[in-house]
């Protein structure tokens, strides 16, 4: 069921937005405004509704993906836990999606529903043209005092994801882990 429109020219861009839709009340207000501020036919918008989330939000993305077809419930609803392993999970849901879709893109924007859109859609296709073929991923080199004592922490100590309700810590490295 994922339909998009064919891209306008050779130097234009197809954008995925990935969007995780958590238990917020409000949630599926926010992923309607920022579907809403980023829209284009060409681009695919994936929604992934939380477990945990609330029928009426829930419903709301359902209307969301039947208005527009180019906006797609992901089947597949996980429990989510912010910085865990299951955020990488739903992406690749999502990413299983297009691929299975057969659908070109030039880039995969992983977003949420506590996120609100700081430029348009033609701002982000005129930016984003000029980076095809790149990588956009963050990452830290040095960090300061903060970041660095965060990796120490995640060096010495194993976290378990438990159902996307919470984590739990461990004092001890996941090499000592039985």
């Amino acid at each position: 069921g994922v339909q998009v429109a064919p891209l306008n020219s050779s130097s234009d861009v197809r954008i995925v937005y990935a969007i995780g839709v958590g238990p917020r009340p409000y949630a599926h207000t926010v992923v309607s405004r920022l579907v809403y501020s980023l829209y284009s036919p060409v681009h695919l918008f994936l929604l992934h509704v939380d477990v945990k989330a609330k029928p009426e939000v829930l419903d709301g993305c359902r209307r969301l993906d039947e208005a527009n077809p180019n906006v797609h419930l992901l089947r597949t609803r996980r429990l989510v836990q912010w910085g865990m392993f299951s955020m990488v999970a739903i992406t690749l849901d999502a990413i299983r999606t297009v691929v299975d879709a057969h659908l070109h893109f030039d880039f995969l924007i992983n977003l949420s529903d506590v996120d609100l859109s700081l430029r348009t859609d033609v701002e982000m296709r005129a930016f984003l043209s000029k980076m095809r073929g790149r990588s956009l991923i963050n990452v830290h080199d040095g960090g300061g005092e903060l970041l660095e004592e965060a990796n120490r922490f995640m060096d010495t100590h194993t976290v378990i994801e438990c159902g996307g309700y919470g984590l739990v810590v461990v004092n001890q490295t996941h090499d000592s882990f039985p």
